[in-house]
């Protein structure tokens, strides 16, 4: 009889929890810190030994991870595993499924990722960046194509205006800062939104190599 009750308490439990689970946007350790019609940038951050409340992922998302965190996730729904052959930069459109799941941090030092969500229904296409040494093509998928960018003391990269808007992220701490039209982006998760019709102008004088992500909107 004992083991009865327990299986209905752990059914139940998970009833509850499927009914109870937030939208990402909502989840509170997912920090909204930009959205406009294009993108939601959600800035997660996770002390040691917290875990985040159940949570839903349905709008498509690029991911990025930028600590080596040891972490944890307990998943109710869990849709098929996209291939990371990125590492710790990734794309999921949740057509099939959505994800429900919490998340916790198993390290001594804070969990940090991000999580764009891609708010647009309809997709047109970018145009294709000119080739350029700098630049390497992680995915194209149809809201987003994303390049990493190597910065070193001699970037000073001008595009012109672009058909499309582009998000431009910081994913280090190390070497001075990034200059993207204007903006400082001094430290890991600082980003730059550069909105379509706008040119592009990257400068970096700073020793040592900055690693960066360019994710162009579609």
């Amino acid at each position: 009889m004992k083991q009865f009750y327990t299986i209905v308490y752990c059914l139940l439990a998970t009833i509850y929890c499927c009914h109870a689970q937030l939208p990402v946007s909502k989840e509170p350790r997912h920090h909204n810190v930009f959205e406009n019609a294009w993108i939601r940038v959600l800035d997660v951050r996770i002390p040691p030994g917290d875990t985040s409340l159940y949570h839903r992922h349905e709008i498509p998302s690029v991911f990025l991870v930028l600590t080596k965190t040891k972490t944890g996730s307990q998943a109710i729904v869990e849709p098929a595993r996209p291939n990371l052959s990125s590492g710790n930069i990734w794309y999921e459109s949740f057509e099939e499924k959505p994800r429900v799941h919490r998340v916790w941090n198993n390290d001594t030092s804070e969990f940090h990722a991000m999580d764009i969500e891609l708010l647009r229904k309809t997709h047109g296409d970018a145009s294709s960046l000119p080739e350029m040494a700098s630049f390497h093509l992680l995915f194209d998928e149809a809201p987003v194509r994303a390049y990493r960018i190597i910065a070193d003391a001699h970037t000073n990269l001008h595009l012109t205006k672009r058909g499309t808007p582009v998000l431009i992220i910081r994913l280090t701490d190390e070497g001075s800062e990034v200059n993207v039209n204007g903006k400082q982006c001094k430290k890991r998760g600082d980003f730059s939104f550069i909105d379509a019709g706008q040119s592009i102008d990257l400068n970096y004088k700073g020793a040592g190599l900055v690693p960066m992500v360019f994710f162009e909107l579609k």
